[in-house]
């Protein structure tokens, strides 16, 4: 049975990517994936990235301008939601990504310039394998204005803001109501563990993180991982770079990157140890 997402969740990720062969190439290597190429005439513009026989990722090719990891949250009608960006001092910059018979796609700007995508799924509802190795497993939009990320994100996707309580360490996390409470009818005893293991109030909800950070505001990817060392290590010796080395913390190693067309994002072996 296909993995499906409900609205409001962040449902796929993709990379952007002036040479996406190049790309292909680096994750390929360094997460396992296997690239498909499914566009009607193969130009490569729009590549799938696919481990244990399942979508787990995009690539598109932009042939011009930085790389970058994006997320797209499901939503049920994709230009509604532009409307609704717009409205809440946002801007809908990339309108024309419907893919046939997939679904379709509008990516937003928030108040502060993060940009984000929505997918309105027809025949493809998002990622099939996540929070495994190779896979993603964590969004965190970084900005210098919580409270408008708040705003927006709100009225856009209806998501809430709420805190959470590690003790001696408090994070900020994006949460989408009664999202545990899906996942729990998929599968029965989820929240209660996560009670009984002590997670925050109102964790089983969370969709994404929220920090605070100079501008300019983004969206961060994270995968999961076998080995954050080893990886880190893999992605630099294909032109990789490191931006944060591993630490350790919370039961896991994480590390962030760079890949060689200069797209940032993050790593993390959290439940694969």
């Amino acid at each position: 049975m296909a993995k499906t997402y409900v609205p409001g969740v962040p449902c796929w990720v993709d990379l952007a990517s002036p040479d996406p062969g190049r790309a292909a190439a680096f994750y390929g290597t360094v997460f396992g994936w296997q690239i498909e190429d499914r566009s009607s005439d193969g130009d490569g513009t729009y590549r799938w990235a696919r481990l244990d026989g399942v979508d787990v990722a995009g690539i598109a090719g932009t042939g011009v301008g930085p790389a970058t990891w994006r997320t797209f949250v499901r939503v049920d009608d994709a230009d509604r939601a532009a409307t609704d960006a717009v409205a809440q001092g946002g801007a809908a910059v990339e309108q024309d990504l419907t893919v046939p018979p997939d679904g379709r796609a509008v990516m937003l700007t928030d108040p502060a310039g993060a940009e984000v995508g929505v997918w309105a799924p027809s025949t493809h509802p998002g990622a099939q394998l996540v929070n495994a190795p190779g896979t993603w497993n964590f969004n965190t939009l970084r900005t210098p204005d919580l409270d408008a990320a708040e705003t927006f994100y709100g009225a856009v996707l209806g998501w809430r803001v709420a805190a959470a309580d590690f003790g001696g360490f408090t994070a900020t996390m994006l949460c989408r109501p009664g999202y545990g409470d899906v996942v729990d009818a998929d599968n029965p005893g989820w929240k209660k563990r996560h009670e009984e293991g002590g997670s925050p109030a109102g964790f089983t909800d969370i969709v994404a993180w929220l920090e605070k950070a100079p501008a300019p505001a983004r969206w961060g990817v994270e995968f999961n991982v076998h080995d954050t060392r080893a990886t880190v290590d893999a992605a630099v010796s294909l032109g990789g770079q490191v931006l944060r080395a591993p630490t350790e913390g919370f039961g896991m190693w994480s590390a962030a990157l760079v890949d060689p067309l200069g797209a940032e994002f993050s790593i993390n072996d959290f439940g694969s140890a």
